[in-house]
């Protein structure tokens, strides 16, 4: 935990599955300077949740999408993130 603000973890998403694309050199900083302060960082994404399957194309039943926030909880999460 960092004293000075009183936090344990911080975390950093991006949407449409798409972590790569986010600067991995972004990330990376992001991920070291976290650990350098004493934060624990928590990679993720936002994802969308379709009604029935990316396949079906009615747009009475498959027009409305939730979102849906995956968050990494350690390497192995984080591998299992960059593989969806």
């Amino acid at each position: 935990m960092n004293k000075e603000i009183d936090i344990t973890g911080i975390t950093i998403k991006t949407r449409r599955l798409t972590l790569r694309p986010f600067c991995q050199d972004d990330l990376d900083d992001f991920y070291e300077y976290a650990k350098k302060i004493g934060i624990k960082p928590i990679l993720g994404c936002e994802v969308y949740v379709a009604a029935r399957s990316r396949h079906d194309k009615t747009h009475e039943l498959d027009s409305a999408s939730s979102h849906l926030i995956l968050l990494a909880k350690n390497n192995v999460g984080y591998k299992n993130l960059m593989n969806i």
